[in-house]
This record gives C-alpha cells, structure tokens and sequence, in this order.
C-alpha cells in the first residue's frame, strides 16, 4: 500500500533509517579501480530526513560558498556544481562521503 497524501514515516523511523551505497568504476587502464562511498551516518531515512538534510546543504553551500563552487557552465548537475563543497558540507553534517583507495 502506498501512503496517502500527509502520511510519513514516524520520527522513530526517519532517525533509524539509513542507506548505504558504493560504487566501483574502473578505467580505461587494465587493473584500475576505483571505489566511492555514500553511507547516509546519522542523516537518517533517505526519502525524509536525509533528503531534507542534502537540499539544506546544497541551498546553504550556494549561499554561503559560492566562490568555492563551480564558476562556469550552463546547467549543472548538482556533483559538478557545488563538487567537495557539498562532499564537505555534508561529511560534516554527519553523512560519510568519499572516495576509498583501490
């Protein structure tokens, strides 16, 4: 069954929620692979908590940062615009983000 309008999560449950994600890519190069990590920390439930809490970083990092984001482009997605400005932001705002040796 789908929520109805209104309905969310108790706040038990956003603050138990949590995502893991990693990523391996490898390059052009035989033998070269790389390994990135998003591990939500103590954001909480991805569809409310810890999305509110990626928005709040990204507006805060614009406004507050803006000579530290990317300058120059047409539109942007959000990685290249605002890059280790929000890595940062975010990683200090108790998320875990990063890149992991090969």
């Amino acid at each position: 069954r789908l929520p109805v309008p209104g309905e969310a999560p108790s706040r038990k449950q956003q603050e138990a929620g949590s995502f893991k994600l990693d990523v391996y890519a490898q390059g052009e190069k035989e033998g070269v692979v790389a390994k990135a990590h998003v591990h939500s920390g103590t954001a909480g439930d991805p569809g409310y908590k810890a999305t509110a809490l990626m928005s709040m970083e990204c507006a805060l990092a614009l406004a507050l940062q803006r000579d530290a984001c990317a300058a120059e482009g047409g539109v942007l997605t959000t990685a290249t615009a605002l890059g280790e400005v929000l890595v940062a932001r975010l990683n200090k705002a108790g998320m875990d983000i990063g890149i992991d040796a090969a």
